[in-house]
């Protein structure tokens, strides 16, 4: 692959570990594909984390989906997404966790997750453009009916769930 980097046997494990999250994107500056921020709150059933086996209470989940693939690459926010646009000259950051893919129809969907794990509620969506997919690091551009922002997710070191989470608002449409 063109542009490829040389990494160490160890980081080639987390990079190998990380492709189920991270789903393989062809590489077009000008492709557009879809994202969805859902607001999840818990039900009577539990809602764990995967990777840590404990409960999660209220959270948001960014969904990327580029076009072709079968999931949408997942990762569970802790804070309210609003808080992103607080001040706009800056950017926000923050950790977030990388969640199993989601299907497809979690785009669009709002209503009961099943299992009793509570309900989503879509608070923004819309198109991306890809800047950069690799399995250790996103930056994308989302596309909404309010806003442009850049988002920019670098895995941690030696965690395979653990991103670090870059957004910056580029305008607003409204």
């Amino acid at each position: 692959m063109a542009g490829a980097r040389v990494r160490s046997k160890k980081a080639k494990g987390v990079a190998r570990s990380c492709r189920a999250t991270c789903p393989p994107h062809r590489s077009s500056s000008l492709a557009l594909d879809r994202f969805a921020i859902l607001r999840h709150t818990p039900g009577a059933g539990k809602v764990t984390s995967p990777y840590a086996g404990r409960s999660v209470g209220l959270h948001w989940d960014l969904l990327l989906a580029p076009a072709g693939s079968p999931r949408a690459t997942t990762w569970r926010i802790p804070t309210d997404p609003r808080q992103w646009f607080t001040n706009p000259r800056r950017a926000f950051s923050t950790l977030v966790e990388a969640l199993p893919p989601h299907r497809l129809l979690y785009l669009t969907y709002e209503g009961p997750v099943s299992g009793e794990r509570g309900l989503v509620k879509r608070v923004d969506g819309g198109r991306m453009r890809v800047i950069r997919w690799d399995p250790d690091a996103i930056e994308v551009d989302l596309l909404s009916a309010r806003r442009i922002v850049r988002l920019r997710l670098a895995q941690r070191c030696n965690q395979t769930n653990r991103w670090q989470l870059r957004v910056k608002l580029l305008g607003a449409l409204r």
